[in-house]
């Protein structure tokens, strides 16, 4: 069986989980892994950075803290442990713990 191929208009009616598939506008998407919906086209992400390395195990949440001092801190969740990931800096090992 010969396969044929079509064209589709940019998902830019953004992600849409309430409509199920066979009752979705041709403009919306059922996932957006790293797109960005603009008005007239789609934008892939250019990439990441590392923000903090050097934890045991992946993160699994990551909080963010605004004390009544007004310094915004963030921490990471990551194998049991919780790490102040608040200054770009953190690399390898020299994240701080908080707890274990």
């Amino acid at each position: 069986m010969a396969s044929t191929s079509s064209s589709l208009p940019p998902p830019v009616g953004g992600w849409d989980t309430r409509e199920s598939l066979a009752d979705m506008p041709v403009k919306h998407a059922i996932l957006l892994d790293n797109w960005f919906p603009e008005t007239d086209k789609v934008t892939m992400r250019r990439g990441s950075t590392d923000h903090a390395t050097g934890m045991t195990g992946a993160v699994e949440t990551l909080i963010s803290f605004v004390p009544e001092s007004g310094a915004r801190q963030l921490f990471a969740a990551a194998n049991g442990a919780i790490y102040n990931v608040t200054s770009r800096l953190c690399r390898q090992s020299r994240c701080n713990r908080i707890r274990k």
